[in-house]
């Protein structure tokens, strides 16, 4: 019944942000002479808006993962247009953050869901994104063996907490930091990238880099 009520409370939250979404674009276009002040305030819109259907979008995730209802298709696929395609989309939302993509010719195909794979990463590149510094470079890095592809994103951030790298994909955890709880928001996300991930076979991990920042990974199974 928990699962049931979320489910249909996120459902009937999503069909008025999609109309919020539409007249904000709407506005945006149409209107002829608009002052510093309103500029200001589309973008405080445009923001919170985004940020809402991220939630939304997470809840619903969650609700249906733990109700197994939430199906994967997975395929074998190559994970660098992927990462290009995401990355992509992230650049449209912070022009002036630099990406470094990663350079890796020759890795296998994985055994995934498109979709999945690519939400995970969106969801690791948003709180890098949040956590760094303005104009601080987010690196991604793939690698491969015998078994698996690893996709990991380096931020430019402070680091988590020690105590926090085993806990930061608990559901509803939030790191102890000020700076953590800018980043990693709520507490769904991560725990959502978690369980996405561990449909498909694989496995998530934070950790710290030596030259500063956090770096998140996952992997991925090959495709036989």
């Amino acid at each position: 019944m928990r699962s049931e009520f979320v489910s249909l409370v996120s459902h009937q939250i999503r069909a008025p942000l999609t109309n919020m979404r539409g007249a904000l674009e709407r506005m945006q276009t149409n209107c002829g002479a608009v002052n510093p002040t309103c500029s200001r305030m589309f973008a405080i819109l445009e923001q919170q808006t985004e940020h809402l259907d991220w939630l939304v979008r997470d809840v619903l995730n969650a609700a249906r993962l733990e109700a197994g209802e939430l199906g994967l298709h997975c395929e074998p696929l190559s994970v660098l247009p992927i990462v290009r395609q995401v990355v992509d989309q992230v650049r449209a939302r912070s022009a002036d953050r630099p990406f470094r993509l990663p350079i890796t010719p020759g890795l296998p195909l994985v055994f995934a869901d498109r979709d999945r794979v690519a939400e995970v990463l969106a969801n690791l590149l948003d709180n890098a994104d949040k956590y760094s510094p303005p104009g601080r470079e987010i690196i991604i890095e793939a690698r491969a063996n015998e078994v698996e592809v690893t996709l990991s994103v380096r931020d430019a951030g402070r680091g988590l907490p020690p105590g926090d790298l085993n806990r930061i994909f608990d559901k509803f955890y939030r790191a102890d930091s000020s700076d953590s709880q800018a980043a990693y928001g709520y507490g769904l996300g991560l725990y959502v990238c978690r369980r996405l991930v561990q449909a498909m076979g694989g496995r998530i991990w934070a950790e710290n880099a030596p030259e500063g920042g956090a770096v998140f990974s996952f992997t991925l199974p090959i495709a036989r």
